[in-house]
């Protein structure tokens, strides 16, 4: 369903243990997000062409489980999330978890959290 809108892919979120993630980011700088109480360290994959977002479970995210978390797409603009937003909700494909927010990370702008029947939790980060 996602794929069929045309948009690209900016990251893939992995939620890690606090321990593992200050293992993986040794000497690394890591990002303190305030808005969703995470630390977070992105890196850009040659193999998926895109970055991995690696983040803390705590905050907002402090009942995750770690693994793979979810997709991250790029939206132009607002107003091409505003008719994404209104498809969603049209055609009952899922619930936002998340208002569009100012992203804590350097990586993002403005974030939004959504959940998809049969796919699971979506960001989209709108570019302008």
């Amino acid at each position: 369903m996602i794929n069929t809108l045309g948009l690209s892919i900016h990251h893939l979120g992995v939620a890690l243990d606090l321990e593992t993630f200050r293992e993986l980011t040794f000497n690394e700088k890591v990002n303190d997000d305030k808005v969703q109480g995470v630390q977070t360290y992105f890196i850009f994959d040659q193999r998926f062409n895109c970055f991995i977002e690696y983040f803390t479970i705590s905050g907002r995210a402090q009942n995750y489980s770690p693994g793979f978390h979810h997709v991250c797409y790029n939206v132009k603009n607002e107003e091409e999330f505003k008719v994404l937003q209104t498809t969603f909700k049209e055609n009952r494909i899922g619930f936002q978890i998340t208002n569009l927010e100012n992203s804590g990370s350097t990586e993002c702008n403005k974030v939004a959290f959504f959940f998809f029947k049969k796919f699971g939790i979506v960001e989209f980060n709108v570019c302008d």
